[in-house]
């Protein structure tokens, strides 16, 4: 062999050698706790989901759990306990929870099923349960489903509004639902500039969630109606009818864009894409969440104008029934 061909094969040799160790650095500098950094940028790489609130129909379970992916085929339904039913169910599937329970997994199917709603009509939702088991209540059955039934937000919340004052004048404290008096003060004006449109961040609406959480699907035309459509009973403590619920959530998307994304046991949570610092705008939807959940300040916040001021800023916020 000439010595050229010779020093140009070491040559290369040594590169190779070179080029193998800097790839070990970058690997070994991947990775963390046993995660490579890799798979946590594409789950960052979902970025944001903007869809439309609203579609045309409500969409088809069975089509899911056929053609979705293996944890949609392998999905448990949720139904209704004919024994914890007012009246006896059909025994229709009232939606699916997804067998996906690796967290990491989570917000790209969620995703998935967010960007198709509008044409599939089956809206995600997070869904947890009572004390971190997520089958208590959408596998035991403790839902109330009943046909669809009207209501008037402003009756609704004038209601709740007014049940939850002390009956008591000396028990009325002002500093509690300062600016407003006993008396219901009406619904708060829209501004939300395109409130049929939302954009949720599946990344940071899983951020925060517990190990029990799991993905559910529910088919309905617009968010507000999985409250009715399930039978949602967590706030059946304050006589409050599902779908007296799902008409005000009806409401708010159209007058605020804020989107129910959550339900568990007793809370329900909502993604506020236009989350407002106007400090009067908060105080006027802290008054309506009041009106809704007077948990929210009676076992929560402590006053209204508390309740405005943790809105301030936040994409997320969540009610509460005892």
């Amino acid at each position: 062999m000439e010595p050229k061909h010779a020093l140009a094969i070491i040559t290369a040799i040594v590169l190779l050698i070179a080029l193998a160790r800097r790839l070990v650095r970058i690997i070994a500098s991947d990775v963390h706790d046993g995660v490579a950094t890799k798979e946590a940028s594409g789950t960052d790489e979902i970025g944001t989901v903007t869809v439309a609130c609203h579609a045309a129909a409500a969409g088809n379970l069975t089509a899911l759990m056929k053609g979705g992916a293996d944890h949609w085929r392998n999905a448990r339904p949720i139904k209704a306990d004919p024994e914890f039913a007012d009246a006896t169910p059909s025994g229709e599937t009232l939606g699916l929870l997804s067998s996906l329970n690796q967290l990491s997994l989570l917000p790209a199917a969620y995703a998935d099923v967010l960007a198709s709603f509008p044409t599939t009509g089956l809206w995600p939702l997070v869904v947890t349960g009572l004390d971190e088991k997520v089958e208590i209540p959408w596998l035991t059955g403790e839902l109330n489903p009943k046909e669809y039934e009207h209501f008037y937000p402003t009756d609704v919340l004038r209601k709740g509004w007014s049940d939850a004052m002390p009956i008591a004048e000396e028990e009325f404290d002002a500093d509690t639902y300062r600016p407003y008096s006993r008396a219901w003060p009406g619904l708060a004006s829209p501004w939300a500039s395109r409130p049929e449109l939302t954009s949720i961040r599946p990344v940071a609406l899983w951020k925060n969630v517990g190990p029990s959480a799991r993905l559910a699907v529910v088919p309905v035309t617009r968010p507000a109606d999985a409250v009715g459509r399930l039978g949602w009973t967590g706030a059946v403590n304050y006589d409050l009818d599902p779908w007296a619920i799902s008409a005000v959530l009806r409401s708010w998307e159209d007058r605020f864009g804020i989107v129910l994304v959550g339900m568990g046991f007793d809370t329900l949570t909502f993604h506020n894409p236009e989350a407002s610092s106007d400090d009067q705008q908060l105080v006027t939807l802290a008054a309506e969440l009041f009106a809704l959940c007077s948990d929210s300040v009676h076992q929560g916040a402590g006053s209204i104008q508390s309740l405005a001021a943790s809105l301030r800023g936040n994409d997320y916020f969540s009610l509460w029934w005892d």
